[in-house]
């Protein structure tokens, strides 16, 4: 009961429901002000054009807003009038419902981008047929006006609404993804420990495709957040929010590549991987935690430091080499473990700074990029030799110097953003 009522305060504090909140006040104003200015017939076609464009309107960055939602209502006008005036032609109103449908749903091929548009086009359509027949030409061209005035409407207030609800859009798509990259953790841990009775139960199709269905799941999340999040990350919040997503991309990667080891560590006896698999439970548990805080605007507290057991985990196994050295078997399932051990450690790192405090951890080791793109502070740190530079000019002028000045070290990485971005370790 506990996990539903969190699950259901999870749903009700989203973007969706707050996107869906902003879209009802939306075709409330626009309905409103089209029945006090124009009356009772202009307020119901203006309905019409209202719920033709706000199908497209969901939680995106502010640039190219305006032009995303235009195109619903400029593919969905003309055939709005168009079935208005074939109303007493049924059979030349069939060829056009015909071909327009099959191109409606033929783009969404084009993505979840494409299917708000098919969608808007289809009731389009359908909501034409829904009065009584145009008795005239003017009549037809007036009942589209008065739709394309209710759409227009719409798109204006549709774009303000999203400018001044980004903010929170940022916040509500980071944390919907890290609950979802909680997930794909729990998910990795449970095939941890799971033994298939035999050979038939070692690629069990639901287990796989459980994996599959939630990395797919978080890859559509973070396609869409980084859309989101890393337009013009300008204040503090928002280099944060910045980081952290950078950080749960390197998460995401770490998780996936431990797919590779599960039919190996399948073969160990569960005992040995039991604290690996609690490990991550832990871990998830804190990720969704953080979540939650950032859902309802609280401080999260710092994730616990796992690198101590881990590390006993991993002297146990090499302890148990060291006794056995011409065992093969336990030679290879101590190096697997050691493995693991390292990679389940980057995850750990990877908690711990998503959960920092912005003021705990140390002083950036990269100041702001100037115009010139100049870096004159910069100290090497993470685990792999990555270059993250994004936006301008002036950061990749700014990665190449770096890249210059430490050329062949190991364990480096530059996180170079934008302009008034800084780099993500320690500094987001």
């Amino acid at each position: 009961m506990n996990q539903r009522l969190v699950q259901a305060r999870r749903t009700l504090l989203s973007a969706a429901i707050l996107n869906g909140a902003s879209v009802a006040v939306g075709m409330a104003l626009v309905v409103a002000v089209m029945y006090a200015a124009l009356g009772m017939a202009a307020a119901s076609n203006a309905s019409v054009g209202t719920i033709i464009a706000l199908i497209s309107d969901t939680p995106r960055a502010r640039r190219g807003k305006f032009s995303h939602l235009l195109a619903a209502p400029l593919l969905g006008l003309p055939l709005f009038l168009a079935v208005q005036l074939l109303r007493g032609h049924p059979v030349e109103l069939g060829l056009l419902l015909v071909p327009a449908t099959f191109l409606a749903f033929l783009s969404t091929a084009w993505g979840r981008a494409g299917m708000p548009v098919a969608a808007a086009v289809m009731f389009a359509m359908l909501l034409a047929m829904a009065p009584q027949p145009a008795s005239s030409l003017q009549e037809a061209l007036l009942r589209t006006a008065w739709c394309a005035c209710g759409a227009f409407l719409y798109v204006l207030y549709a774009t303000a609404s999203n400018a001044l609800l980004n903010g929170r859009y940022r916040t509500q798509t980071m944390a919907s993804v890290l609950l979802s990259v909680a997930a794909l953790m729990r998910t990795h841990a449970g095939r941890f420990t799971r033994v298939p009775a035999d050979s038939a139960q070692a690629d069990d199709p639901r287990a796989v495709g459980d994996v599959l269905q939630r990395q797919a799941a978080l890859a559509e999340q973070l396609q869409a957040a980084r859309d989101l999040i890393l337009e013009s990350p300008s204040t503090p919040r928002r280099q944060r929010l910045a980081g952290m997503l950078i950080v749960v991309l390197e998460l995401r990667d770490r998780l996936i590549a431990g797919e590779l080891d599960i039919e190996r560590l399948q073969a160990i006896q569960p005992a040995a991987l039991a604290p690996l698999a609690a490990t991550l439970d832990t871990m998830a548990d804190e990720v969704a935690a953080l979540a939650d805080a950032m859902l309802l605007g609280r401080t999260p507290e710092p994730a616990s430091d796992h690198r101590a057991a881990l590390q006993a985990l991993r002297d146990r196994a090499e302890a148990l080499a060291a006794a056995n050295p011409h065992d093969d078997e336990i030679l290879e399932r101590a190096a697997l473990v050691r493995s693991v051990c390292v990679r389940v450690g980057d995850e750990d790192a990877a908690v711990r700074q998503l959960t920092a405090r912005p003021g705990a951890s140390r002083r950036p080791s990269c100041r702001l990029f100037g115009a010139a793109g100049s870096c004159s502070s910069v100290r090497p740190t993470g685990p792999s030799s990555r270059c993250w530079a994004c936006g301008t000019g002036a950061s990749r002028r700014c990665a190449m110097r770096c890249a210059r000045r430490w050329p062949s070290a190991p364990a480096t990485r530059w996180h170079a953003c934008c302009p008034g971005v800084r780099a993500t370790t320690g500094c987001c």
